[in-house]
């Protein structure tokens, strides 16, 4: 039984995988990159790189991020990186993979007259296979890794900023890059709709996912959820109406993309685990935002006394 359950989470977590890569594929063969369309990270400078020099766009997009991965990999350990290496490797492959075999050719004519309805559609599709990849907790790296890197250094800039910020740069640079400043334009629109469908695919972009996890086996549930996942957990005393019996409730804020990994090591612990995911509107503290204006805690601290 308990292979069996194991066999369909791997073929799942393949399925999910290959989906979101074909869309991946899909979003720069047909779109982005015939469009010229910046929408920002790994992708956006590698099609400044196909448009300068023909480079091949997918091999682009993991030679950018290859050097990310490995200074993610030093700073937060291996292990966070495991499915980011494979969402990568896999997604940029299948873009170049597919437009060597002209699967997905170009979808509109005349994409250069045409790159609003580029940015629209890239944009969407690229959203769907994000979200749909992040909802098993892959990624396909770019601004992501980036963020969290320099989150190192700049401790009180939220994620999300962060993001913006390294997204921002990169569009200007392609505007210079290619000469035409509406590159900006179209690609806010392409940004805007890939965050847009990346939410309605996963139930949330930037908002903490809050799980609570009733099972008898609370406290290793809860110690593989704090060494695996890294983060805060609490126990919660509570009363099952029906048995009348004292039980524990772990309770745990998370990120969009880790919600799957919380509920594979409560499964795999107890596979009667009871489980209820809700969206968290606004969460504050380490690992979220760190203030209520988004300001470093210790900042605020200091300016108390």
């Amino acid at each position: 039984m308990l292979k069996s359950a194991k066999a369909v989470k791997i073929l799942s977590d393949v399925a999910f995988l290959l989906l979101g890569s074909v869309l991946f594929a899909a979003a720069f063969d047909m779109f982005l990159t015939p469009g010229n369309v910046c929408i920002g990270g790994a992708g956006g400078i590698a099609t400044i790189l196909y448009s300068k020099f023909g480079l091949p766009t997918g091999t682009m997009i993991f030679a950018i991020n290859l050097p990310l991965m490995v200074a993610f990999m030093i700073c937060y350990g291996y292990r966070a990186v495991v499915k980011t290496v494979i969402g990568v490797t896999v997604s940029s492959a299948m873009v170049d993979i597919f437009a060597l075999l002209q699967i997905f050719p170009q979808a509109i004519a005349n994409p250069e007259e045409n790159k609003l309805l580029c940015a629209l559609f890239g944009g969407i599709t690229v959203g769907a296979a994000i979200g749909i990849m992040f909802t098993r907790g892959y990624t396909t790296g770019g601004t992501d890794i980036v963020a969290f890197l320099l989150k190192i250094k700049f401790k009180h800039l939220p994620t999300s900023k962060l993001i913006m910020i390294t997204d921002g740069i990169i569009i200007v640079v392609a505007a210079i890059a290619l000469k035409d400043i509406q590159i900006v334009f179209y690609s806010l629109v392409s940004i805007f709709m890939s965050t847009s469908t990346i939410t309605i695919v996963t139930g949330g972009f930037d908002k903490g996912r809050l799980v609570y996890v009733f099972s008898d086996k609370y406290a290793l549930i809860a110690d593989k959820v704090a060494t695996t996942l890294a983060r805060g957990v609490t126990l919660i005393d509570g009363i099952g109406w029906y048995t009348k019996r004292p039980c524990r409730i772990v309770m745990c804020v998370v990120k969009r993309n880790e919600v799957y990994a919380i509920k594979t090591i409560a499964k795999s612990i107890d596979p009667s685990a009871f489980i209820i995911t809700s969206e968290a509107t606004e969460t504050i503290g380490i690992g979220f935002k760190q203030s209520v204006e988004d300001i470093d805690a210790m900042q605020a601290k200091k300016s108390d006394k």
